[in-house]
């Protein structure tokens, strides 16, 4: 019975002239298990090498005297300043979000779908279910996030002043982690030919061939 919904709730976002190729669905507890484990590389990854980058161009800037700082402080000061990384990483998140909300509605010309995953505790943005993009223009808004934060989180890295660079290193760097996803649907997307269609119906990623193509096969 849940097929047959799936199916009629499909058939009525089916693009015309197209047909259901395949779908993406959510992660399941053990992908979500490995996405999180490469989350957490990528953070750390994005963390030492944006830190390199700072100490290098920065001299006023040095990782090392941070994490010494931080070590030294008391109790309070240390929750206070846990905190204010968990502030600002909810910051990065909402950005991240919007960015793709963005693209999706330039693209598709339709209001983003914006939401909110008990699961996984965060926001996101995806598209509506009547709304549908090229296999080019998903491309670009699975990774726009992490390509525009990163590229001007790094440009802006040597004019920022010195008590900001903690800040944006963190932003970057746990925008990169949370684009773990993102490159699930990219590397998805890059499996279909140029010519499909890319929709959401809720929960799942959804590619639609032409249907003359199918006919032909």
């Amino acid at each position: 019975m849940e097929d047959e919904c799936f199916v009629i709730r499909i058939s009525l976002n089916v693009p015309l002239g197209y047909r259901l190729l395949g779908k993406l669905d959510p992660p399941t507890k053990n992908r979500a298990t490995s996405q999180g484990v490469c989350s957490l590389l990528l953070l750390l990854l994005f963390l030492a090498v944006l830190a390199l980058v700072a100490d290098v161009i920065r001299h006023d800037f040095s990782s090392f005297a941070v994490l010494g700082e931080f070590n030294s402080a008391s109790l309070i000061q240390q929750l206070l300043i846990i905190g204010w990384c968990v502030g600002i990483l909810g910051v990065g998140i909402c950005m991240h979000e919007l960015i793709h909300g963005c693209f999706i509605w330039s693209f598709s010309g339709k209001r983003p779908r914006f939401g909110f995953r008990a699961r996984s505790l965060r926001p996101y943005a995806a598209l509506r279910p009547n709304a549908h993009v090229s296999r080019k223009q998903g491309l670009v808004i699975a990774l726009a996030p992490l390509a525009v934060i990163t590229i001007l989180g790094t440009a802006t890295l040597p004019f920022v002043p010195v008590v900001a660079i903690s800040a944006l290193v963190l932003v970057v760097s746990a925008n990169a982690a949370g684009a773990v996803e993102d490159l699930r649907v990219f590397l998805w997307l890059l499996k279909h030919r140029g010519d499909m269609r890319w929709g959401f119906d809720g929960s799942s990623n959804l590619a639609y061939e032409p249907a003359e193509r199918a006919q032909a096969a």
